[in-house]
Parts: C-alpha cells; sequence; structure tokens
C-alpha cells in the first residue's frame, strides 16, 4: 500500500509540468470589529486572493489566528465556500470571537493564516485521495482595529 503511494507521487512529479500551476496569492484587506455587545465582539478578516491561472480553483479550507492586544488569540479551521475565478480575485471573509467587544475598537491585531486550495486534473484527485497535502497560500497583517457601524 505505502509503495503504490510512492508510486503515484513519483507519477505525479513526472507529471507535474503538464499541469503546473501558478501559485495564488492572498492579501489582508481589512481586520474590523463587525458586532460588539458589552459580553463579547465579532470580528471580520477580509481576504482578497487573486488567481494567476486559467482554471477555477475551490478553496477547500482555511486556517487561520487572530490576536488582539490584551484580548487573547481565535484559532480556527473553517470551510470557507469559495472558488478562486480564473485570472480574478476573488473575497473572503473569515470571521472570529472575542470576549469584551465594546473595547476591542482601536486594538492592535495580528492576523496570519493558510487557504488549501484544490487543482483540477484527476492526478491531484488520486493524490487527494491518498492523503497527499493540497496546495496552499499564506496570508498575514497586523495593524488596527477598525469600526464597522
Amino acid at each position: 500500500m505505502r509503495s503504490r503511494g510512492m508510486i503515484l507521487l513519483a507519477l505525479a512529479m513526472l507529471l507535474g509540468g503538464c499541469t503546473a500551476l501558478n501559485q495564488p496569492s492572498a492579501q489582508v484587506r481589512e481586520v474590523a470589529l463587525t458586532q460588539h455587545t458589552p459580553q463579547g465582539g465579532r470580528v471580520e478578516v477580509t481576504l482578497e486572493v487573486f488567481n494567476p491561472n486559467d482554471v477555477p480553483l475551490p478553496v477547500r479550507w482555511a486556517s487561520y489566528q487572530v490576536q488582539v492586544e490584551e484580548a487573547g488569540r481565535f484559532v480556527l479551521t473553517d470551510l470557507p465556500p469559495a472558488t478562486l475565478p480564473p485570472r480574478g480575485v476573488q473575497t473572503i471573509t473569515l470571521a472570529a470571537a472575542f470576549e469584551d467587544g465594546g473595547a476591542l475598537a482601536g486594538r492592535a491585531y495580528e492576523v496570519s493564516g493558510e487557504l488549501g486550495y484544490q487543482p483540477p486534473g484527476q492526478i491531484r484527485e488520486l493524490l487527494t485521495q491518498y492523503r497527499v497535502p493540497l496546495p496552499r497560500v499564506a496570508f498575514a497583517g497586523q495593524g488596527r482595529l477598525s469600526s464597522e457601524p
């Protein structure tokens, strides 16, 4: 079983040039406090992800963390419903929750994470079945929380 997986991996590497893709890029565009009560607040991270390829790329997962000054760290792996359009930009919003929502606006934040995406093709599907990790694109940002009305 293990040797079969190694053969599949070697085959995929040999044929990789036939289906080579350029890696998408992701940028943190905004981090904002979108809802707040005395008990807690919702922080939304807005990403812009550019797909330089001629094929759509479904996003399969997002793993991220948001740390807010004096409020702690929120860590999550999520399944955002998104597909990166061919040669286009997709906006993806990721949410985080913190206690003491009323006092979060203006605090320093740091955000980092990765998006896993599914390349096209039968070879990639076979590799996914054998649990070869999907390619991913990283993102990071820092600043001060804005507050949406």
